[in-house]
């Protein structure tokens, strides 16, 4: 039987560029997970001792490539088939952190990021999906920090991803034959260590269950700024994620005025490959293009009085400069929620259509402003398909693109 090496390239997967096209023996392929499990694990960092293929694990490793250390997270996964197994390689851990603006945001973001930072407590939470840059944006956040070195910072982790300039970081590693108890002592037992270690913002990396969401909750709770991420689908699924059985949390505690600093939700989008995007019209000429697709992208964007003839489309064939794949590079798309007394007690209720109505009908209705003040991430998105770095048929990455086209137009005309 047969195994397959791919490579995750600008958000999408593809086959390993080598000469059997990254399909190789089963065997061989579970020889070489087994291998790098054992001999490249960082110290303390693997959740089973011995990796084997019916059981899952993860861990970080250390690996030496062209006279540099490269950092990446290893999770493995049984399978009825065999195992799969996954390397996220940690980029730029060496270098010194980007600032917000040179990760992306626009400066109506990076503004509210800021006042987010001058707020000494509350709790701080970066959402998005696995690889959308939450742990580079807190690493920003947290060394672009006005008062970084005069602060104390520390963080626990499960594990240490990035280094963070100016924190003490503290890895509390879960090993899958913990019990409940054993991880709530562990963790539970650090998170203490860190509050009375005279803190001013703890970091509590990513937020997986009622332990670590609590122990988040309690740093803001006490005076403290409490920064952790989390896995939700848009904005308007962080309160419901955060309030749900795994996490534990109640609505009453979170619309306490003070207890929320700043809600935000990011993703990485591809960018049209600039040797070969092709602009509307010739983009419908295409033998290979999905023109329903295209044409339906259109009527939406005739809809929101937007003239779609400027925007540039990914080619399906790609290029020599594109190798193939049609982009080149991510973009990074945001929403940002600070919560005003009136939100907090929509939020309170229980009414979240009405909280995320009222916060939209706080920002500007005007799609080719770069002031996203309240707007959606749809919306920042479409700020790159105005200036063609993005195709338009990303938008449904987010929502319907006819949905969003209908809630804009109702909430414009409200």
């Amino acid at each position: 039987s047969k195994g397959l090496v791919r490579v995750r390239a600008h958000g999408e997967m593809w086959p390993l560029e080598d000469a059997v096209g990254g399909k190789y023996p089963a065997q061989q392929i579970t020889e070489t997970i087994s291998s790098i499990y054992q001999n490249l694990t960082q110290t303390a960092s693997n959740s089973t001792a011995v990796w084997k293929p019916d059981a899952d694990a993860y861990t970080m490793l250390n690996i030496e490539m062209g006279g540099k250390l490269v950092k990446m997270r290893f999770q493995a996964i049984s399978g009825n088939k065999g195992p799969k197994a996954i390397l996220r390689i940690f980029n730029g851990s060496d270098k010194p952190s980007k600032t917000l603006q040179e990760l992306n945001y626009e400066l109506s973001q990076v503004k509210e990021i800021c006042k987010a930072q001058q707020t000494s407590s509350g709790l701080v939470c970066i959402s998005g999906i696995t690889g959308s840059g939450k742990t580079t944006t807190i690493r920003s956040f947290l060394e672009t920090h006005p008062d970084n070195g005069s602060i104390i910072i520390n963080t626990v982790e499960d594990p240490v991803e990035l280094e963070i300039k100016g924190a003490h970081q503290k890895s509390v590693q879960r090993s899958f034959d913990d019990s409940e108890e054993e991880v709530k002592k562990k963790y539970i037992g650090s998170i203490n260590a860190m509050l009375r270690g005279d803190i001013d913002i703890g970091m509590l990396g990513e937020l997986r269950d009622s332990i670590s969401a609590n122990a988040w909750l309690n740093v803001g709770e006490t005076g403290h700024m409490g920064i952790a991420t989390l896995h939700a689908h848009r904005l308007t699924g962080i309160i419901p994620r955060l309030t749900n059985e795994t996490m534990g949390l109640t609505r009453e505690v979170l619309a306490t005025p003070q207890t929320i600093n700043l809600f935000m939700y990011q993703a990485l989008v591809p960018k049209n490959c600039p040797s070969c995007s092709s602009l509307t019209e010739d983009a419908l000429r295409n033998p290979d293009s999905d023109k329903l697709n295209i044409q339906s992208n259109i009527e939406e964007a005739i809809r929101l009085d937007l003239d779609p003839t400027k925007f540039r489309w990914r080619n399906p064939n790609g290029c020599s400069e594109c190798r193939g794949r049609g982009t080149q590079g991510q973009g990074l798309v945001a929403e940002l929620l600070t919560p005003d007394y009136q939100m907090l007690d929509y939020i309170r209720k229980g009414d979240d259509a009405k909280a995320f109505d009222y916060h939209r009908g706080r920002g500007n209705f005007d799609l080719t402003s770069n002031d996203l003040y309240c707007k959606s991430i749809v919306e920042h998105t479409l700020l790159k398909v105005f200036t063609g770095e993005v195709d338009m048929r990303i938008l449904s990455k987010f929502e319907k693109t006819s949905d969003f086209v209908t809630n804009y137009l109702r909430m414009k005309g409200a």
